[in-house]
């Protein structure tokens, strides 16, 4: 009897469990259809996946949306009710919320949608609710609010991979008080000071980059996240010679290399042609044309440059930028030999004005040596010039060749005389 009775319990039992296994494998294929299609683009399907999985919210956030996209003029109490149902749902979500939330600030309804919106960030402390939030107080000009919600997307958008330009740029719709932005809105996080600064590097907005690159710099970290060399070419390319050395000396403090200070006669940067020429800030750099071959060869600390008889008639082969102080005299020194140039070639450095290229007055004559040799040359900075080009430059004489040969250069000094 008592063998009967344990049959018939573990009969009992096996039915059950194969019961429960055809209700799971049924829920699994009616969440699956669901899933399908809600997917498809049809209103219908979105409404059949609502009746085979009416506890998803998201399904009904999909209906909602094909329903207003099916019937723009008409059908919004409808979707009122289905992004309500999705709240009620799943209260935990986030989007629910805010899709609530949007399509009352739609429909006119504003203190409820500013409701709806802070009950998503209140649900998720992630990027999207705050950046729904600052995007809402931006349309509504609740400037107070805006600023903590922006300052808040910023806050995030390392952790969570986001690009923070868009919030720059809604920061900029808002205000164009460079310091208010600064200061309320990005916080002091290094990556984000970064890309700030760099952001307005690529606005060519100099004047309100500087301020957060310096409180970049303060924290040792400004050369780690880059913004330093575009900055510092920006600078001088508007002619804010003092901003540039700045930002110049904090990337060069930073890799050890001196700094710059033209009051006290340091203009020159590298004059022993020890790093390649990288062509950013104050560096050294080697524009690239046509039929000139320039290389720097470190294991000699020099520059050589091979004229090929097909160069541009007039072309700079070798330039640094460099601060100075107005209306001073200046002398070149350096190292130099060539090869198959001839004297009178054109060949020489100069000092030039860098926004158009126009060479300052100087004693720098034409080079030509076979054998090492010195040379010098000076230059008077005009009143008001606080940067400066050197440049070794080829520049064609009237009725000669172009030259079809080589030069040599290293050691090279700049010495302030007056």
């Amino acid at each position: 009897m008592h063998a009967a009775g344990g049959a018939t319990l573990r009969w009992a039992l096996a039915a059950a469990m194969a019961l429960a296994g055809a209700a799971c494998i049924t829920v699994s294929i009616r969440l699956s259809l669901a899933d399908d299609l809600a997917r498809r683009p049809e209103l219908a399907s979105a409404a059949r996946a609502v009746r085979l999985a009416p506890g998803s919210a998201r399904y009904r956030l999909r209906q909602a949306a094909l329903l207003e996209r099916d019937n723009p003029a008409g059908g919004d109490a409808a979707v009122g009710r289905l992004l309500e149902d999705a709240t009620t749902i799943e209260p935990r979500l986030a989007e629910p919320w805010m899709q609530r939330g949007l399509y009352l600030e739609i429909h006119g309804h504003k203190n409820q949608a500013e409701q709806m919106l802070l009950r998503a960030a209140d649900a998720d402390h992630t990027f999207k609710p705050a950046w729904t939030l600052a995007n809402f107080y931006a349309r509504h000009a609740d400037i107070d609010k805006f600023w903590t919600y922006a300052r808040q997307c910023l806050q995030l958008t390392e952790p969570a991979g986001y690009a923070p330009e868009p919030v720059f740029d809604l920061c900029w719709r808002v205000s164009d008080d460079a310091p208010t932005i600064l200061n309320r809105a990005v916080p002091p996080v290094p990556p984000v000071r970064a890309a700030y600064a760099l952001y307005l590097t690529s606005l060519r907005k100099p004047s309100a980059a500087l301020p957060a690159w310096r409180t970049l710099n303060r924290t040792g970290m400004a050369d780690e996240f880059g913004p330093s060399l575009p900055l510092c070419d920006l600078l001088i390319q508007t002619g804010d010679a003092a901003g540039a050395v700045e930002v110049w000396n904090g990337y060069a403090a930073a890799h050890g290399r001196a700094g710059l200070d033209p009051a006290r006669g340091r203009s020159l940067t590298d004059g022993n042609l020890e790093r390649e020429p990288a062509g950013r800030g104050f560096n050294w750099a080697l524009p690239r044309s046509h039929g000139i071959d320039n290389r720097y060869f470190g294991d000699e600390n020099e520059v050589r440059v091979e004229l090929d008889g097909d160069q541009p008639e007039s072309a700079e082969l070798l330039t640094q930028n460099i601060p100075v102080v107005p209306g001073a005299r200046y002398r070149l020194r350096f190292q130099y030999q060539t090869t198959d140039i001839e004297p009178g070639s054109g060949l020489s450095w100069a000092a030039v004005e860098p926004a158009t290229g126009a060479p300052q007055p100087s004693t720098c004559a034409s080079l030509s040596s076979a054998e090492p040799a010195g040379g010098a040359c000076e230059f008077q900075t005009a009143s008001g010039q606080s940067l400066l080009r050197l440049a070794l430059r080829y520049s064609r004489p009237l009725g000669t060749l172009r030259a079809h040969g080589s030069i040599r250069i290293s050691h090279v000094r700049l010495e302030r005389l007056a």
